[in-house]
């Protein structure tokens, strides 16, 4: 029997518009359809456009926070991922690192490593992320083989070598290599970047990055003040450490650098889930408190900001409230406990936002939006006492939920 021809491979121009129609289909999925969809992007031997379908899908992913599986780009990259940001986002100059460099730095040290990389894959094998904690060993010794073919003087000539050029990321081999340069000092520290906890960390990252140059100490700084939580240890490390002019002006900036991005996650947080929102408004107020103290680079961004991440605390509060709380109250079944457990899960994650927000502007609006949703709360008269004395109790306090419910005293 004729085996039948094999089909002609699509246009370039038609695969486009599919990816396109992917990509728009995609921004309202479920999160058990995001999951498969990885899964056939993980799977795949060539990403080519993979990572244009998933980049909308970015913000669902960090809530999701879905347990992919760890191939050896993921884990040589992964203690920078809070620098990595979208080509469509990033600057030339900037302290950040845009993902149509990672195949290519990852494909050369990967040549460059020949057998030893072989033995890596081999000691990580199937890993997923969660499995990072026993493969501290593996893990390290790519860090520390990648960290050496960056720092080599000759990296542009082996990525240009490697046929590794504009074509393949819209960056040349002499702008990939001086990224590789910049994230050398990084990647020798992968496994205490790793670890938000680590106190000697910032002096011994800067101390290390500055001997590399400006962009490797730009880069290592905004990595720092996305990464722990002492920003205020962070800046004062780095003003240590500073020794040159142009430290200086990396220093500020790292700042509008982080609170760029800082800038990017507004209109994600629209439409978050309550507890994705709470913990990026906690996070935003962290660093927009640790850089409006840190000079006049930031001052004036980070009032601007303050603005905008008060705005968004206000609508997620009156939002969440009436979708997330009043809204299934109307469906519950009064014998459902499991639904109100889980419903005063979503209340605490209310008042993480309704905290976040009030330490950057006025809580009236707060009050209000609050108060009213108590009221709706309490006189919702088929659901038990306890369980709307709870939600009170969460939303305003025990005072108002003994006001409202003497009787449960």
């Amino acid at each position: 029997m004729a085996r039948a021809p094999a089909a002609a491979p699509k246009p370039a121009n038609t695969q486009a518009a599919e990816v396109r129609a992917l990509r728009h289909a995609l921004v309202d999925a479920t999160p058990s359809k995001v999951a498969a969809v990885l899964d056939i992007v993980d799977a795949l031997p060539e990403r080519g456009d993979a990572d244009k379908l998933i980049e909308p899908l970015r913000p669902l992913l960090r809530s999701m926070q879905p347990d992919r599986p760890l191939s050896m780009q993921r884990l040589m990259f992964l203690p920078l991922d809070p620098v990595i940001v979208a080509p469509r986002g990033w600057q030339r100059g900037n302290a950040s690192l845009p993902r149509s460099a990672l195949t290519p730095l990852a494909n050369s040290a990967v040549r460059a490593m020949g057998g030893q990389a072989e033995d890596i894959r081999a000691a990580i094998g199937p890993a997923r992320l969660s499995d990072l904690p026993r493969l501290a060993g593996p893990a390290t010794m790519l860090w520390e083989a990648v960290a050496g073919h960056f720092a080599d003087p000759a990296l542009a000539s082996a990525l240009a070598g490697d046929g590794i050029a504009r074509d393949v990321s819209g960056l040349s081999a002499d702008e990939l290599a001086a990224m590789g340069h910049a994230i050398a000092p990084m990647l020798r520290l992968g496994l205490r970047l790793l670890d938000a906890t680590d106190a000697r960390l910032p002096a011994a990252l800067l101390s290390s990055a500055a001997g590399v140059g400006t962009l490797s100490w730009e880069m290592a700084l905004a990595l720092l003040l996305e990464r722990l939580d002492d920003r205020a240890g962070v800046l004062a490390a780095a003003r240590q450490v500073a020794s040159l002019p142009a430290h200086h002006r990396a220093l500020d900036c790292a700042q509008t650098a982080v609170l760029d991005r800082l800038h990017t996650r507004v209109a994600e947080l629209r439409t978050a889930p309550s507890s994705l929102a709470a913990a990026e408004l906690e996070r935003a107020v962290a660093i927009i408190g640790a850089l409006g103290e840190a000079g006049p680079a930031g001052r004036q961004a980070t009032i601007e900001l303050s603005t905008e991440f008060a705005a968004i605390a206000r609508a997620r509060l009156s939002g969440a409230l009436a979708e997330e709380v009043l809204k299934p109250i109307h469906r519950m079944n009064p014998t459902d406990s499991a639904g109100f457990v889980a419903l005063e899960e979503v209340v605490r994650d209310i008042r993480r936002i309704d905290f976040a927000g009030r330490s950057l502007a006025s809580g009236a609006a707060h009050d209000a939006a609050l108060s009213a949703a108590a009221g709706a709360v309490a006189a919702q008269e088929d659901m038990p006492e306890v369980a709307r004395a709870r939600l009170i109790e969460l939303m305003l306090g025990p005072d108002e939920a003994a006001r409202r419910f003497p009787q449960l005293n």
